[in-house]
């Protein structure tokens, strides 16, 4: 980062950041009626930032871990048609510029979750040679 109010624009800090995730997922879907699918799952993440200021020698370290779920509800309907409902939590970390190179970084801001809704209807107008999909979809961030 460079101090624009410094006479020569003074580096005042430079930063080797390395990043690790992982994050699994895994879904299920079951039908216990031919017409009806229901599907539920999850993603664990799990991010660390390590940041190293090559300027003065600091580290500084940031970790994020949340289990997001997942779950949803299909029904066929009618010549080809299908109605879909699907609500899901999800979240994500600060980027590393906010954790530790911004004007005032802060390594401790939480993550911002998101709780998601979506319903739609799906499917066929001319014997499978036209599709069209109507979704309605809300998110609701929080952080």
């Amino acid at each position: 980062m460079i101090n624009p109010l410094a006479p020569g624009n003074t580096v005042i800090q430079h930063y080797k950041i390395d990043k690790f995730q992982a994050s699994p997922f895994l879904q299920a879907e079951v039908s216990p009626l031919p017409w009806l699918h229901l599907t539920g799952g999850g993603r664990y993440d799990d991010i660390t930032y390590d940041a190293h200021n090559v300027l003065n020698g600091r580290n500084t370290t940031s970790h994020f871990e949340r289990f997001s779920p997942k779950s949803g509800v299909t029904f066929d309907l009618p010549y080809e048609q299908k109605l879909w409902f699907n609500y899901s939590f999800g979240f994500a970390p600060p980027t590393p510029s906010l954790l530790f190179m911004n004007t005032i970084p802060d390594p401790n801001l939480k993550p911002e979750l998101a709780e998601n809704m979506e319903i739609g209807l799906r499917g066929s107008i001319i014997k499978n040679q036209l599709y069209y999909e109507f979704a309605y979809y809300n998110t609701d961030v929080t952080n």
